[in-house]
């Protein structure tokens, strides 16, 4: 496996400006962790929008859903998780 242009792009961005990469390859959550990189996936993405509510947890969850149709994987327990982890979000008064 090798990471792909888009993702050298994201890795090298969040390391010259002190930032967080988003990617959910494996290889490139393995090289963020290896060049001490903060990495996190789409769903914390999610998670972090929701939690400052700038994304409704409705929207959200159908985002989730979007993204499964158009290919992201995960399995029924982890959906489900998220789905629940969603509904206990604690929503901070927008900025």
């Amino acid at each position: 496996m090798e990471l792909h242009q888009g993702e050298i792009e994201v890795l090298c961005l969040a390391e010259t400006m002190n930032g967080i990469a988003i990617v959910d390859d494996d290889v490139a959550r393995t090289a963020g962790g290896i060049l001490e990189i903060e990495v996190h996936g789409t769903i914390y993405l999610i998670f972090l929008m929701v939690k400052r509510g700038k994304l409704p947890k409705d929207d959200a969850k159908a985002k989730l859903n979007e993204m499964i149709m158009d290919g992201f994987w995960m399995g029924h327990k982890q959906y489900l998780t998220i789905l629940e982890l969603l509904d206990e979000i604690d929503v901070d008064a927008p900025l």
